[in-house]
């Protein structure tokens, strides 16, 4: 046998091993042709590898499983993980065909190689029938753009790294055309949507409360880097926490305190959607909830609950519904 061949076997017995592949001996003997002197001697050598390179490594003999490696520190993550993820990318919709399937492709390699073939058959039919949302497939269609979508949302990551403020030219959803320097905080992911969550430069702090507006990032037609952020406090992990967990539908406005009777079908999914909530009280089969919320997030998921929720308190806050949902039944 020649030199060439011995180091092809030896690689791709060591490779397998690398990629938590089970080494069944019979197999191996016949798919290279060798004895089972010859096999041991690689299994030894290999053994004798690892003790010198990878002292944490070893090859251990399972008698139903065959020989793996253990103590190596692969980067690779659970196929059952990787499967949700996979999911929740293709159900965001944010993506073009060949940005989701490059995305998908990273994804399923980062895992064991045996459950690989799964996954990928996996996601054959839904890559076929993948549509992307109106925004992605216009990008997409413009082949002159070097510069893709994700790249853009990366270099806004980066100069909120910076605590540098931007200008932005961006594009209202009545299609009015601004021009803003903003400070951007953080970058969200909402409803098919990346969002930058910004502190308006001519904005101040009311009564110690942050506010804030979120623009959502494909509508941002072009933008510069403008002179550092001063005020670092708006940074605070407090002050992110705060807004992301009170942001619904990506609307903001004032924090303010609220309590509403709830009789819908899980009362415990307020908890999910307003952190910042505890039930105070009972009537009958109506929960009384106390929530510390952004109002105009909170009034869209307030109007979104029918007949199932009534605001109690504020006041103005319980009138402005009431006037809203009278706007609506004019229209029927």
């Amino acid at each position: 046998m020649s030199k060439t061949a011995k180091a092809e076997r030896l690689l791709t017995l060591y490779h397998k091993l690398l990629n938590d592949e089970k080494i069944d001996k019979h197999e191996f003997l016949q798919e290279n042709h060798i004895d089972a002197r010859t096999f041991a001697r690689d299994i030894a050598f290999i053994k004798c590898f690892l003790a010198e390179v990878m002292a944490t490594s070893e090859v251990i003999l399972d008698k139903e499983d065959g020989y793996y490696m253990t103590g190596y520190n692969k980067i690779k993550f659970p196929s059952s993980a990787i499967f949700g993820v996979m999911r929740i990318l293709i159900a965001s919709r944010a993506f073009s065909k060949d940005e989701i399937r490059s995305l998908l492709d990273i994804l399923i390699r980062s895992t064991p190689v045996y459950g690989q073939y799964n996954l990928t058959q996996n996601v054959i039919d839904e890559l076929t029938y993948y549509q992307p949302l109106e925004h992605v497939l216009k990008t997409s269609i413009n082949k002159e753009e070097t510069h893709t979508f994700l790249d853009k949302v990366w270099e806004i990551e980066q100069i909120i790294w910076k605590k540098q403020k931007l200008k932005i030219n961006y594009t209202r959803a009545n299609g009015v055309t601004v021009d803003l320097t903003v400070i951007p905080l953080s970058i969200m992911f909402s409803a098919f949507y990346f969002y930058v969550v910004c502190y308006v430069d001519n904005d101040n702090f009311n009564n110690g409360i942050l506010k804030t507006s979120q623009f959502r990032i494909d509508r941002i037609n072009n933008f510069s880097i403008d002179e550092k952020c001063a005020n670092t406090e708006i940074y605070s992990p407090i002050y992110l926490s705060n807004i992301k967990n009170k942001l619904q539908y990506m609307q903001g406005g004032e924090n303010i305190t609220i309590t509403f009777k709830f009789w819908g079908p899980s009362v415990e999914a307020i908890k999910d959607i307003f952190p910042d909530s505890k039930i105070i009280g009972q009537d009958g089969e109506k929960y009384i909830v106390e929530a510390r919320v952004l109002n105009k997030s909170a009034k869209m998921w307030i109007l979104s609950q029918a007949q199932y929720l009534e605001v109690l308190t504020p006041t103005e806050f319980r009138e402005d519904i009431k006037k809203t949902i009278a706007k609506m039944l004019s229209n029927y």
